[in-house]
């Protein structure tokens, strides 16, 4: 990934002092990066690491069993009342 050039902002006039910007308190570094994430950034903008964890979906073999049990009761329960 190719990052722009850094804007370079003129040296302050001598005898004036170079304004500060605050940053706040909440600021975090990326893990992957080492870059800046403010505490709304859900990704990292330089290196696109997932700040929120992911989690695996749920087990389809719950469903799949569930949907065999009743579909099983309804044949038994078919059988059984029409002879």
């Amino acid at each position: 990934m190719v990052r722009p050039p850094a804007l370079t902002e003129p040296a302050p006039a001598q005898g004036t002092a170079a304004p500060v910007e605050p940053t706040p308190a909440g600021d975090e570094h990326c893990p992957a990066c080492g870059a800046a994430i403010a505490a709304d950034q859900e990704w990292c903008v330089e290196c696109g690491v997932a700040r929120t964890a992911i989690q695996a979906p749920p087990d389809w073999r719950l469903g799949v069993a569930i949907v065999l049990a009743v579909v099983a009761t309804v044949v038994l329960v078919t059988v059984i009342v029409w002879p």
